[in-house]
């Protein structure tokens, strides 16, 4: 079973996605994501429970960041 449901990158300026949402299957995976993110990016993030698991918002995406968040979750399926 997949660690990470998707990425689903929404609220664009000129074609560059401001924020994603990542689901995760559990919260350990998510957390693990999160701490990641803040290392890689310097920003924070928005880490809740849903009813299949977890979830990660972040946001001020620059293509860079895109590209890791995309490769991430490549790696984790």
């Amino acid at each position: 079973q997949p660690v990470v449901c998707c990425a689903l990158f929404t609220l664009t300026i000129n074609k560059i996605p401001m924020k994603a949402t990542l689901s995760f299957t559990n919260r350990k995976e998510a957390q693990k994501f999160a701490t990641l993110w803040s290392r890689r990016s310097l920003m924070g993030y928005v880490l809740g429970n849903t009813e299949n698991g977890a979830s990660v918002d972040v946001y001020s995406i620059t293509p860079a960041l895109k590209d890791w968040i995309d490769e991430y979750v490549k790696e984790e399926n």
